[in-house]
C-alpha cells in the first residue's frame, strides 16, 4: 500500500526537486488593501450604527447603557448575551451592538476576545467579549 503523501512533504520533494521556491498553487496569496475603499467601509458601518441607535427608544438604551455599566463594575468579561439577559431585546437586533460599541469608545470597555452566542436564533455566532477598561 503506498501512502498518499501529505501537503508538508509535497511542498519538500518541490523544493528539493527545484530549489527554494513554494509550488505555485502552494504559494501564499497577497491581497491588495484598497484603503478608500477600507474608509467608506468604515464610514457606512459608522453611519448604519447611528441609524440604528437613534431609531432605539430611549428607554431601552439607557437600560442596556445601565447593564453594560453593572457587568464592566463586575470585573468579569461578558457579551451581548449578557447585556440581552439584564436589559431584554432591543427593536432593531443591531442595537444591542451600536450600544457596546457606543461604551467602548467612551472608553468604558475593551473586547478581550470573542465568545460564541448561547441564544440558539444566532447560529453560534463568535461575539465580541468585552471587559471593563
Amino acid at each position: 500500500m503506498v501512502a498518499t503523501p501529505t501537503y508538508a512533504q509535497e511542498q519538500l520533494d518541490y523544493i528539493a526537486e527545484r530549489g527554494n521556491t513554494l509550488r505555485p498553487e502552494y504559494a501564499p496569496r497577497f491581497e491588495t488593501i484598497d484603503l478608500a475603499d477600507q474608509l467608506e467601509g468604515q464610514r457606512r458601518r459608522d453611519e448604519g450604527i447611528g441609524t440604528v441607535d437613534l431609531a432605539e427608544g430611549v428607554i431601552w438604551k439607557s437600560k442596556a447603557d445601565a447593564a453594560i455599566q453593572l457587568l464592566a463594575d463586575s470585573g468579569e468579561s461578558f457579551t451581548a448575551d449578557d447585556v440581552r439577559r439584564i436589559a431584554g431585546d432591543p427593536r432593531h437586533p443591531n442595537a444591542m451592538g451600536a450600544r457596546l460599541l457606543k461604551a467602548s469608545r467612551r472608553g468604558l470597555i475593551v473586547c478581550v476576545g470573542r465568545r460564541q452566542s448561547t441564544r440558539a436564533e444566532c447560529h453560534a455566532h463568535a461575539n465580541p467579549l468585552w471587559r471593563a477598561a
